[in-house]
């Protein structure tokens, strides 16, 4: 499954080569700009979809920034619209809770619980990802996972920002340039992969990432 952004839909890649589109709209108003996508355990997609602003006023058909369910059956779900720029996603170790970066124009880490239909409730800012928290390196808030121990990393300002599974804020691995992304691979699934302006990084983690989640 992939967000594309330029494209404004989500689509999968079959076997064949062919893309099959599974999203590309609400209500009959074209999505602005799906950004990133996750499964949840109960096989269902979850997906941001920012109100982008290299997006022209009059091509904003939907008018706010958005969190959807693709449900099993192919139904597209509004879950959430109080945020500003919703990137990143990530679910908890046990499913319950579904953290969001937000990008612009506040710079945090979100957090909502997701009850037994899987619908997003008590939202909740964790923590503020100020611009420019680390000398020259700005940014913002963007990709997001979690570990298999419910460990939170946020690409963002200066590096990778790193939450505990209480919430509790760990510190920064600083990066020589802007990350963008980073997901879990190896054998163990021990090794973190992070996208950056010109490279890709790695790292051998000692814990696992949470398996399933793009």
């Amino acid at each position: 499954m992939v967000c594309e952004q330029d494209a404004r839909r989500v689509v999968r890649y079959e076997l064949d080569g062919s893309i099959t589109v599974l999203v590309d709209n609400y209500g009959g108003k074209r999505l602005n700009r799906s950004n990133d996508i996750i499964l949840h355990h109960d096989s269902s997609l979850y997906f941001t979809d920012p109100d982008k602003k290299s997006l022209a006023e009059f091509d904003k058909e939907l008018g706010f920034a958005s969190i959807f369910r693709i449900n099993v059956d192919g139904d597209l779900v509004l879950l959430a619209n109080d945020m500003n720029h919703p990137n990143g996603l990530g679910f908890s170790v046990d499913g319950k809770t579904l953290y969001v970066s937000n990008s612009r124009p506040d710079p945090y880490l979100h957090a909502y619980l997701v009850d037994s239909s899987g619908f997003l409730i008590n939202s909740r800012i964790v923590g503020e990802m100020p611009y420019g928290n680390l000398g020259e390196l700005s940014g913002v808030p963007d990709g997001l996972k979690l570990d298999a121990e419910g460990n939170i990393y946020v690409t963002g300002p200066g590096g990778i920002w790193i939450w505990d599974k209480h919430e509790e804020f760990l510190g920064v691995i600083e990066l020589p340039e802007l990350p963008a992304n980073i997901g879990w691979g190896g054998i163990d699934n021990c090794t973190m992969f992070v996208t950056a302006r010109t490279s890709v990084y790695t790292f051998k983690m000692t814990t696992p990432g949470i398996p399933k989640q793009f």
